[in-house]
């Protein structure tokens, strides 16, 4: 699993550095892309909050590109707006697909499965998501090794096995308590 976070945290750095590094003259810049540079600048910086000003002003002139969506998606992370952030992950993989561009796709699915897993109370949506992810992957392993979803999908189960265990002990703990038996 840390694999698969490590290889799409590569992946998702070399695709700011590469967009924030592009040598135009500024006159030659399209306003999405120097939006996006400020953007990513200030996402850098340590502000997430101004870098989500950008990108949504970046979505608003160019609404169907995926990029901005997604760097949207990891500024909300960045500051606390989980839901906000799966739903602008959401629309980057979408508009990826439908563009074609298979990197943002990934990129986008991952940030769903991301989030889902950090959120012990939806790993049922999560185990959807890495499905997504998997199939993706299956369809497009030179983007992203099949292994990696894979590989999530046991650590999911896994982390369940261990979340029911747990329950079923503490209900016999419980059970103890209440019948008097407090030799713990």
């Amino acid at each position: 699993m840390r694999l698969a976070l490590a290889f799409l945290a590569l992946a998702l750095s070399t695709s700011s550095v590469s967009l924030a590094s592009a040598q135009e003259p500024a006159s030659l810049t399209p306003p999405y892309v120097a939006e996006m540079r400020g953007a990513l600048g200030l996402l850098a910086a340590g502000d997430p909050s101004g870098a989500a000003t950008a990108l949504r002003e970046s979505i608003a002139r160019a609404p169907t590109r995926a990029p901005a969506h997604c760097h949207l998606g990891a500024a909300l992370t960045r500051m606390g707006d989980r839901e906000a952030a799966l739903e602008s992950y959401r629309a980057c993989a979408r508009l990826a697909n439908r563009a074609d561009d298979r990197f943002y796709e990934a990129t986008g699915l991952h940030g769903v499965v991301r989030l889902l897993l950090e959120d012990a109370g939806r790993r049922t949506e999560a185990k959807t998501a890495i499905e997504a992810l998997r199939s993706f992957a299956i369809a497009n392993p030179s983007i992203l090794p099949p292994e990696i979803p894979e590989e999530m999908a046991i650590a999911v189960d896994r982390i369940q096995a261990a979340d029911t265990a747990g329950a079923a002990v503490r209900q016999r703990r419980e059970a103890r308590r209440a019948a008097g038996n407090t030799t713990e």
